[in-house]
Parts: C-alpha cells; structure tokens; sequence
C-alpha cells in the first residue's frame, strides 16, 4: 500500500520537515532575542506552513505512513513533532545547524527532552509532560534508539532515528537492511492450497484474535507452510507478517541485538506480526543458553513488555491483538516455530503446540497443479500420478515444480520431468550428508542364491504395492508407525549387498543415496541425531533409496553404561530405533557383522537378507558373468577351475581379480588369458589373508 502513496508520503515529510525547521528557527531567534520583525517573519512563514501540512494531513488522512503510525503507537502531536525533529536532524542540515544554536554539540548525539522543550517553546510543566524516557512510546518500538550510558539523566538522554523510519515515512516499503539477510516479509503465494491444515490454521486464528497473552509453538518440517500459514491469518484481516529465521541470525552479540530490534522496529512500523522461526536452530548453536538469555535481555523489560521473561519482550510488538489506538501493551501473541520438538525456555505464558503435517496423496496433487499451472504448464495422466508418490512439503513442491518448468519447456510435463525435478531438490536438500550413487549394473549381472533371491524380490514387491495395501485398503489408519521399508542386508564381504541395493532402487525408479558417515557421525553431544534427522526428513520426500553401508557403526548394539560415552552412544541408537520405525520412506542397511546389529531393529526391518557366500555353481557363473562380452579374451578360459581352485572368493573378490587381469593384459599387449587370470587371483586370494595350495594344483 505504501508504493501508492510514495509521491504524498514525500511531500508531506517535506512540508513537515520544514515546519520543524522554522519552529527551530523561531525558537533561534527568541534565544538569541532576534528584532522583532525578524521573529514576526519567522512566525508568518511558519503559520503559512502548518496550514500546508494540516491540508496535506486531511487530503491523504490514514494512507500516509506518520498517520499510521500514530495510530498504532497512540501517539499524540507532540510526539509526532518529537519524531520529525529526530528525523530532521538526520536528513536536513539546515534544521542540525539551528539545533547546535540552540544546544551547542549536544544535537549532534541527538535530540534530547531539553532539546524539545527549546524547539516547541515549552515550559514550565509542559516540559515536564514530554515524557521522552524509556518508557516512551517511540523509544519502546524502538523508533528513537539511545546509545547514552544508564546514568544520563533522562532530560539529557540523546535520541535518534535509523534510516529505516526515514524511509519509511517516506512511502519506501523496503524492509529493514539488519533483517535483509535473516528474513522479511512473509508474501502469501497465488492459489495457496491450506485446505489440509484447516484445523491448525483455524486454531492460529483464533489464538491471534483472542489478544490472550500466549505463545504459539508451529511445528513442522521445513517448507510445510508455517509462516505462510501465519501470513494467510494475517492477511485475512490485512495484515502482514515479518518473520526472522533464527538460524540465520549473526553469531556476533552486538550484531544479533540490532537484529532483534530491528524486528520489532518493523513490526511497529508495518504493524505486522512478528515470527521468530526456527527457534530450535537457535538452541542448537547455543547449547549452554547464553544466546536464549540475549534474546530475553533484548526482548524483555522494555516500557512494560517485559516482566514476562525469554521471548514474551515480543508481545507487544506491532500491536499484535489490543495494541492499535489505545496503545495497549504486552497483550497478544508470540509466534515461534520450530522443525521438531522444541524445548522453549520459561515463558511466563501458556504455549499452545500446533503442528503441520505433510500434505497427503491428493493435497499433493493439488498444489502440483497449481504450482505448474502458474506457467500454463499441464501435467499429463502419467505426471498426475506420479506427483502422488512424492511426499514433498508444500514449499518443496514449489521448488521442485521450478525445476520442472525448466525441464519440461513449454510442452506438457511428463512424468521423466517430474522425476528429474524432484530429483534436483532432494540433492540440495542432503547438503552433502547423502551421496547419489550410480547403477549400471542390470539383474542380469547379479548370482545369488535362489532364496536370497526370493527375499530380495518379496521386498521389491512390497513397495510396488505399498500404495494400495496402505491406503486404499485401509491400513495406513490401522498402523500409523512402520509403514516405512526398511531393509537389512547382512553377509560377507563382496555378496552383493551394495550391488542388489541399487538394483532395486533401479527397478523402482528411484535414486539410490548413500549416507556419508563421516560427515554424520559427531563427537558433539546431540549433532549426530541432528544430521541422521535432517536425512530422513528428506529421504522422506520420497524418490530415493537411502542406503547406510557399513551400517553397524550407527545401529551397534547397546551396552551397559559405565562411562558417559555409553550414555550418548545409546541415546544414538534409541533416536535411530525411532526413526526407523516412523520413516515412511525407504531404507536399505548392509553389514558384514550381523551379530553386532542391536536387536531391536530387527522387528522394525520389512526385510532381513541374508547373503551367503556363492557356492561352485554360482562362482563359475559370477567368473563367466563378470567378464565383459566386448573384453579380449582367450579362446579357451576354464571358468571351473577358478571356481574351484579360489574356494572363499565372493561377487566383490571375482569382479576385483577380472579387472585387474584386464589392466594385465593392456599392459602385456595381449588378450585376457587363464594365466593372467590365475596371476591376478593368486594377487587377490593373498591380500584376502587365505592359504594357497600347490601353484600345479591350479
């Protein structure tokens, strides 16, 4: 609304700046006893001006930006004259060198109650009534910010304004520049789709309007809509939302302090309501709580919001629900969000836990098709359907759909570019923690046994028909927990077990990402649980197969505790035992040491493979299978006799020889051949620790 009025906004701040001007001038010339005609010239160009001004005022009324404000902070003239004088001495030198007539070096630190009192011409108990203290409704949004030590009495107290009132009386509605990079105003996309979490926005809403002095804790994963949720609410009523994310907030004190008043500067400002999101990031970084006690030293205690304690400072902020013409303070509500279970500090108010849960299977489809259709983008039957599979947060269908209006062009989008879309954002989402890992293999390159077979094709059954069984027959509501397919491969070294899990995902059409321990697994206390959640929030989007290798260095089992570190380690594996078990995507954990896998996981598994070493038949077949068609080899390779002559070698051990028989033969210039087979077995059975027989029996 206020880039509609930036041409009055300006011109009213001009003509009221120069009201301020000549009211300093006038008071000039009686301090320094100016003739009399002088004065009486002054004090005619100063009624012709403030005839200027009051016809602006009733021309634009409430549209101009000091009419707003005056009415949100209750704000009488003197105050609003209190203000201009500020924002003069910051943008007219003109009004500073009348100010330094007046106050000698004092102005330069700012306006001060004396110098009000010189400027106004008051006296006596009109001076006394000024009132510009701490308590001040202009110093309490933090309009006018005091640099000046406690101990300045409160007559001499140096006041001044930042450039972001400026700008905002003059009709700019940039945000301010301290909360450019942590956050800003909250939009309300076109077409939003919120019919999913009615009863969670009806509950907001109600919470607003009530004026109730509560805090409002909106939980959810990232992108699932809290802020826009709140700026919809807000919107219904006119109002707009200013949210900071906690997470982004500076590490530096002095910094972050500005950060926090710059907020609810803005809120007075816009009269907006104020989101502090993601507070449980800010918890994380500061795990001893001094930043939480920042916050509440910044936020509390200010002209009577405070006494609350922690983040209830807030309440007042942009006149959330009471605070309006009366002016009332410290009603209302706080509005925090949260990606978990977050623990607040004492509050002195009651906090209501709202939680946003996914969009389901046709509230998916919805927002898809809203998202493309911003473009003229169509999905095609197959697209429809496949958007369904995709448990992504509203926020991350936008940013998917992005993806996939750049892939699919102008032609209708197909299902390879939804895939492809989704595909993008999951990547970013793992920020490393994940790795995407390439399959060329195919089922026909793969020897197992034929009931390590049968598993592995029951479970790839399993998610073909997870949709129907779940959903359309009823049992996702009988359930609720374990609807995920999480897996165990266990066996030797070399069995497949890494080859068989990107075969499935290969089958099922999804990506196949491998979890990166090192960058997981943490020596601080809680930031291990930190990561592992962060992976399978996103590989719960769905679309990927996550695969934890070696997966008996985080599901060991748990032990007695004799030490602290026993405590943490087992605080790991029960966060770990819930996840799997709430996980509603897919998971594959291979290990070579079964017998070292806590228990507990097994119930949890839709799958236990075990992968036994080959046997004769199946290492004849694994030599022959491993040998590419388009290799140079001899005429006749014995295939039985390796098989025979190297007992204990698995599919990994075989594929390791072959390769390097191959580079054998590149460097020897020759084709593939029994005895460079024999040689690079020989090479290999060594390193695998094992005892070789007579070279003739080979």
């Amino acid at each position: 609304m206020l880039g509609r009025v930036d041409g009055a906004a300006q011109s009213y701040l001009d003509v009221a700046l120069r009201r301020v001007r000549l009211e300093a001038a006038v008071a000039v010339a009686q301090h320094t006893q100016a003739d009399a005609a002088n004065q009486a010239s002054l004090s005619e160009q100063l009624g012709d001006v403030c005839q200027r001004e009051h016809e602006l005022r009733a021309r634009h009324g409430d549209t101009l930006p000091i009419a707003q404000l005056a009415r949100r902070l209750a704000l009488t003239a003197t105050d609003e004259s209190i203000l201009l004088l500020a924002v003069g001495l910051e943008v007219d030198p003109v009004l500073a060198i009348a100010l330094s007539a007046l106050g000698g070096e004092e102005p330069r630190a700012g306006i001060t109650a004396k110098l009000v009192a010189q400027v106004l011409r008051f006296g006596g108990d009109q001076a006394v009534r000024i009132g510009l203290a701490t308590g001040h409704p202009l110093c309490v949004a933090d309009i006018l910010e005091s640099q000046a030590s406690a101990g300045v009495p409160e007559t001499l107290r140096p006041w001044r304004v930042s450039a972001r009132v400026v700008s905002f009386l003059r009709g700019d509605p940039a945000i301010d520049r301290h909360l450019v990079r942590a956050g800003g105003v909250v939009a309300v996309p076109d077409n939003l789709d919120l019919e999913h979490i009615a009863a969670p926005r009806e509950l907001v809403a109600r919470a607003i309007g009530s004026g109730e002095p509560v805090v409002i804790l909106i939980e959810g994963a990232d992108g699932v809509g809290r802020r826009t949720l709140v700026a919809d609410v807000a919107a219904q009523d006119g109002r707009e939302v200013v949210a900071v994310d906690a997470g982004r907030l500076s590490l530096d004190r002095t910094q972050f302090l500005a950060e926090l008043r710059a907020l609810r500067r803005e809120c007075w400002l816009r009269g907006a309501i104020p989101v502090v999101a993601r507070i449980d990031a800010l918890s994380r970084r500061d795990p001893h709580g001094d930043r939480i006690t920042d916050v509440a030293a910044a936020l509390d205690g200010v002209g009577g919001l405070g006494g609350l304690g922690g983040l209830a400072g807030l309440a007042g902020v942009g006149g959330l629900a009471g605070v309006g013409d009366a002016g009332a303070a410290g009603a209302g509500v706080i509005i925090v969000t949260s990606s978990g279970d977050a623990e607040l500090p004492q509050l002195g108010r009651r906090v209501v836990r709202v939680r946003l849960e996914p969009p389901g299977r046709p509230a998916r489809g919805r927002i898809w098709a809203g998202a493309l259709a911003r473009t003229g983008h169509q999905m095609s039957a197959a697209a429809t359907e496949a958007v369904g599979s995709f448990a992504l947060t509203p926020g991350g269908i936008h940013r998917a759909a992005a993806n996939v209006r750049m892939l699919a062009g102008r032609g209708d989008v197909e299902p390879a570019d939804i895939r492809a879309g989704v595909a993008a954002e999951i990547q970013e989402r793992f920020s490393g923690l994940a790795t995407r890992v390439q399959t060329s293999q195919s089922w026909d390159d793969l020897v197992l046994s034929p009931d390590t077979l049968d598993d592995v094709r029951a479970f790839i059954a399993r998610s073909a028909h997870a949709h129907k069984v779940y959903d359309q027959w009823g049992f996702r509501d009988k359930l609720q927990r374990g609807l995920g397919l999480s897996a165990l491969f266990s066996g030797p070294p070399g069995t497949g077990k890494t080859m068989v899990a990107g075969l499935i995902a290969a089958s099922l059409g999804l990506e196949l990402y491998m979890v990166d321990l090192s960058q997981v697994v943490s020596k601080w206390v809680g930031e291990t649980e930190k990561q592992l959640g962060k992976i399978f929030d996103v590989a719960g989007m769905g679309h990927v197969v996550l695969l934890f290798d070696e997966a008996d260095a985080l599901f060991a089992k748990r032990t007695e505790v004799k030490s602290s570190n026993d405590r943490y380690a087992n605080l790991e594996v029960n966060y770990l035992l819930m996840r799997i078990e709430a996980f509603s995507g897919m998971a594959i954990l291979t290990t070579n040491l079964e017998a070292s896998v806590d228990a507990a996981f097994r119930r949890r598994f839709a799958a236990d493979v075990r992968f036994y070493p080959p046997d004769r038949d199946e290492r004849v077949r694994l030599w022959r299978t491993l040998l590419p068609a388009s290799a140079p080899r001899a005429d006749r390779l014995d295939f039985t006799k390796l098989a025979d002559a190297y007992p204990e070698m698995c599919g990994g051990h075989i594929r390791n020889v072959v390769l390097r028989a191959a580079f054998l033969a590149a460097a020897e210039q020759g084709p593939i051949t029994q005895d460079r087979l024999t040689r690079a077995a020989t090479t290999e059975y060594r390193a695998m620790g094992k005892i070789l027989g007579d070279r003739s029996e080979r």
